[in-house]
């Protein structure tokens, strides 16, 4: 029949507003062995008997995920199908009482209460273990949350939060940066779950965000392009700075606000979409191809050359002579900040045309470039921190072969920032905030063509749009208004007979008529990058 899940009162709030089950609002489960991706929920309130809503597991929860959606909510009390079922029963039972009670005492107009009487200080832990630890996990964090408070009393930890949660989220793809962009999303990165509010900074000591900024200037790095125009060009993750306040605020980053966050943009989206007078458009606004480091292939040596763009010359690397060694007065870097360094280094993402440079740079300055015998092409001597690469033990190979070897220690991925717009005279409130998207492996490919249907009515056919992150309901409504013809979304599997249990078939939009030629056009316009769209099956 489905697992059993329980969430505090409160949170019923958010799915009867039309939001999904976040995993952090989820207090417990009754049988776990059958939380697979696609299996039954049902939601109750904690201590209640009745489920008020209904779903699937998403793959965050069979995973066991910290964060992000945990069910999918398919059918919730005072949704659409709710409201048409009360309204039959109550045309087919006018006889009965209008005081006849047909759902719990504890369904109210908004929300569905929970009920904590069961639950006294010394209940029996087996019973409803995971509902009981919550309780009590629940009483903890309220007396935690006057430490976050605390935490964020002086005007200097605000700022400092709201500039190092901003960059933990900025990969090198994104840089350089507007500053206006760029203070847009500091003043949005404040402190949730505690007495705070989007920074203004010309209400803080500072005056002005760039004032602020350039205070920490082994952090950050700003430039003017032009007069009065300014761009964050880079960002240093390995400073003090960064690691002193990542230490400071890592409890309550990952347990507070990524949690709150996530739940927020839910909520959000949720009464944007109930508002049908607003008109909805998704876009890609940024797409780049990122590696991530490979951490068991990669050499001390080769993170400095590849992805710290930092090394020696072939002339800095000879024996010094006595003269040199009796007048030298060289500075160490502290090893304890060389290890920092590395391993915020290995936790980036990079271009590939970062990392081609660093390695151009290193076999420059190092002469590694061996020219090729009898007019033939020239060769790379894998020597030095080259030798650490993959390369099967060769000793020198041509460059096309040295940049795949490199590449190899590299894990290839891809990342999409994903903005939804909100289009309307009566929009108001805050914007929906746009939705970084990272994952490994290649784009995935949308599949556009046009077919006859069984009924032999031609129909165009748009594939795996939802894999890009895509709201494909709102493509439907979208494309039907400017197309002018019928536009759904469709489930293929429910045709396919010897389908595998748990395998995943991508959604289908179906567009009336043979209109390839619009959507390849409406998909562009959307931002689908050029080499993700493929026509034909």
């Amino acid at each position: 029949m489905g697992s059993c899940v329980f969430c505090r009162g409160p949170t019923s709030r958010f799915l009867i507003s039309g939001a999904n089950l976040m995993i952090p609002g989820v207090v417990g489960v009754e049988g776990e062995s059958s939380v697979i991706e696609g299996g039954m929920a049902l939601i109750f309130s904690l201590g209640t008997q009745c489920p008020y809503a209904i779903g699937v597991f998403s793959k965050n929860a069979e995973e066991n995920s910290e964060s992000g959606v945990g069910v999918i909510v398919t059918h919730c009390y005072k949704d659409e199908l709710w409201q048409d079922t009360v309204s039959a029963f109550a045309a087919s039972c006018g006889a009965l009482s209008s005081s006849t009670q047909t759902v719990p005492s504890y369904f109210k107009e908004d929300s569905v209460e929970e009920d904590l009487s069961g639950f006294t200080a010394d209940q029996d832990e087996t019973q409803a273990p995971e509902a009981a630890g919550d309780v009590e996990k629940h009483a903890e964090e309220e007396n935690q949350s006057t430490e976050w408070n605390d935490l964020f009393k002086e005007e200097d930890n605000i700022l400092n939060f709201c500039l190092c949660s901003t960059v933990r989220t900025i990969s090198a793809s994104q840089l350089p940066m507007p500053l206006t962009k760029f203070t847009s999303l500091v003043s949005l990165s404040y402190p949730r779950g505690v007495s705070c509010q989007p920074v203004s900074f010309e209400k803080t000591k500072h005056k002005k965000a760039l004032a602020f900024f350039e205070s920490i200037p082994d952090f950050l790095k700003i430039t003017e392009q032009q007069k009065g125009v300014h761009v964050l060009e880079s960002v240093n993750k390995s400073s003090i700075f960064f690691r002193e306040n990542k230490t400071i605020f890592e409890e309550y980053y990952t347990k507070v606000f990524l949690p709150a966050l996530d739940e927020e943009s839910l909520k959000l989206e949720a009464e944007r979409l109930k508002d049908t007078k607003l008109v909805f458009h998704q876009k890609i606004v940024s797409y780049s191809i990122i590696f991530k480091p490979k951490k068991q292939l990669l050499s001390e040596e080769l993170i400095r050359v590849l992805l710290l763009g930092k090394h020696s010359t072939a002339a800095e690397n000879k024996f010094p002579s006595f003269e040199e060694v009796a007048t030298a007065k060289t500075e160490k870097v502290p090893e304890e900040n060389d290890a920092a360094e590395i391993r915020e280094a290995l936790n980036e993402v990079y271009l590939k045309k970062d990392i081609h440079a660093n390695l151009m740079s290193y076999i420059k300055s190092n002469s590694l470039l061996k020219p090729g015998e009898d007019g033939g092409l020239p060769t790379i001597l894998l020597h030095g921190a080259l030798g650490d690469l993959p390369s099967k033990g060769c000793s020198e190979a041509p460059l096309n072969k040295v940049v795949d070897y490199t590449l190899h220690c590299f894990q290839q991925m891809y990342e999409l920032v994903l903005q939804t717009s909100v289009v309307g005279a009566e929009a108001t409130g805050g914007s929906i905030p746009p939705r970084t998207i990272i994952k490994t492996g290649v784009i995935p490919s949308v599949h556009v063509w046009a077919e006859r249907s069984h009924s032999k009515k031609e129909v165009t056919i748009v594939k795996n749009l939802e894999a890009l992150g895509f709201n494909i309901d709102l493509f439907a409504h979208t494309w039907k208004k400017k197309f002018s013809v019928s536009c759904s979304v469709t489930d293929p599997s429910k045709d396919m007979h010897n389908l595998k249990p748990g395998k995943k078939v991508p959604l289908e939009i179906h567009v009336q008529g043979n209109k390839v030629n619009l959507v390849l056009d409406a998909l562009k316009e959307a931002g689908v990058p050029s080499d993700a769209i493929v026509q034909g099956k």
